[in-house]
């Protein structure tokens, strides 16, 4: 507006009002000019609410639309950069608000795309959540003395601040927590009452059965190349499965001068290691042992891992990967964790995503070992002094073993929902407490704990806005 026509409604405004005072009619002026504040600020909320509630609505769609975006793309691993990896999902997510109109650091708007594996709604292990803040100066509502948001300002005058967040969660597949390797009638339970497979999907490379009632409480598939009968969806005549972790043992460094190590002389472990650990025949714990390092190797080569009554344990930073592997020798009696006492434990953490070729791998055994015996055997029944407990985040790796669970396994105190189990054959007895804490499911984790097991074919929750 001009300054000459400005000059024109001032002058028509100043006459309006000295007519307005001369007049006898009545008491308008006084009154109408007392009202002119209220009439502003009513006016200021009318129009101004209503822009907000407006704005509020179109960020609402950018930030559902934003977070969809960052759960399609689902590269939550490159979370901590900053947005500075072309095509993550941070990017994504602020391409997608823009789209809107909403762009990150323009027009006082900012979009802040994060991936969380915590504080996630309900029992969803990760999402994507993008909140948008945009500040708009105030304008009428500052005549009856509203000052906005506190403490937010837009080029030093009162604003208002507007807030939308979005959550969403990527599509989830259904992976596979136990596979048998083997032919034949390679995977079996016979029920219990403390058998909780919620979340444990199946395979065998030969016939998957169910026997008792409570067998297959929470299996939600169960396949296998010869015959399924476990599960609520049952699927046989399936593809054999190649063994997915083949690759592992190729990884076991070897150990120069190992041969043919004693059985009845085991090396004494009496500090938690805080470096890879490698020991020639068989292994003891001379006390309970708790590992605070990361990323520890700890391989025993042609032995077992005796507990002797005690725990082997992981806690804050702390995971490992317990290995079996052999020096060329094959003189072992036996190649996996023993209690010559009883009452032991093994409360392990994997080493998580990132952390080199054994990330995910909580104990294994090396699968050039092979064995018509039962020196590769695994079983926790009680037996032959071997009844410890195993509570475990990762996988237990045992290709060429038979695995018979009849003892005690369940998840790693405190560590996420993930746990898979890999052998030439599985029995599971449900006479002791197999998975029974596992709230989630026993592979809801296992992204974050870094372990990528075999997905189930056209499975999975689909990728959706849950907030």
């Amino acid at each position: 507006m001009s300054r000459q026509r400005l000059g024109r409604i001032k002058a028509a405004f100043r006459l309006w009002a000295r007519r307005c005072g001369r007049a006898d009619s009545g008491s308008i002026s006084p009154l109408f000019a007392l009202l002119l504040i209220p009439l502003a600020g009513g006016l200021g909320m009318g129009v101004e609410a209503s822009n907000w509630y407006l704005t509020q609505r179109a960020m609402q769609n950018a930030a559902d639309t934003a977070a969809i975006a960052a759960a399609t793309n689902n590269s939550g691993a490159t979370n901590s950069n900053g947005c500075t990896v072309v095509g993550d999902f941070c990017n994504e997510a602020k391409a997608a608000a823009a789209s809107y109109g909403y762009t990150d650091g323009t027009s006082n708007v900012t979009v802040t795309p994060t991936y969380m594996t915590s504080g996630c709604p309900g029992s969803l292990s990760e999402c994507y959540k993008v909140t948008i803040v945009k500040n708009i100066p105030l304008e009428l509502l500052q005549a009856v003395g509203y000052n906005g948001t506190a403490s937010v300002t837009v080029s030093g005058a009162h604003a208002q601040q507007l807030v939308a967040v979005s959550i969403a969660r990527p599509k989830i597949p259904v992976d596979y927590c136990s596979i048998a390797l083997g032919a034949g009638n390679s995977f079996t339970i016979d029920g219990g009452p403390n058998v909780n497979l919620a979340g444990c999907d199946l395979f065998s490379d030969g016939n998957l059965k169910c026997n008792g009632a409570n067998s297959d409480t929470g299996v939600p598939f169960g396949e296998a190349v010869g015959t399924s009968k476990c599960g609520a969806t049952q699927v046989s005549g399936q593809p054999k499965l190649s063994d997915p972790f083949s690759a592992l043992s190729s990884k076991i460094p070897t150990l120069a001068g190992c041969s043919s190590p004693s059985q009845t002389n085991p090396t004494i472990i009496t500090t938690a290691p805080t470096s890879n650990l490698q020991i020639c025949g068989p292994a003891k714990l001379g006390n309970n042992i708790n590992i605070t390092t990361s990323k520890i190797e700890l391989i025993v080569y042609d032995g077992s891992l005796d507990l002797a009554g005690h725990t082997l344990s992981t806690s804050g930073n702390g995971s490992v990967t317990i290995i079996f592997g052999t020096s060329g020798t094959d003189n072992a009696t036996a190649q996996y964790p023993v209690d010559s006492v009883g009452g032991g434990t093994i409360d392990i953490a994997a080493p998580g995503s990132g952390s080199g070729p054994f990330s995910g791998v909580a104990i294994m055994q090396d699968n050039t070992i092979t064995d018509s015996g039962s020196r590769l055997d695994l079983t926790l029944k009680g037996n032959q002094n071997t009844n410890y407990n195993l509570k475990i985040q990762g996988l237990i790796y045992f290709p060429n073993g038979n695995f018979d669970i009849a003892g005690a396994i369940d998840l790693h105190t405190g560590g996420l929902s993930c746990i898979g189990i890999i052998a030439q054959t599985i029995l599971v007895n449900g006479t002791g407490s197999i998975f029974a804490n596992d709230p989630q499911g026993d592979t809801a984790g296992c992204p974050a704990a870094g372990l990528t097991l075999p997905t189930v074919p056209n499975s999975g929750a689909n990728l959706a806005l849950v907030q």
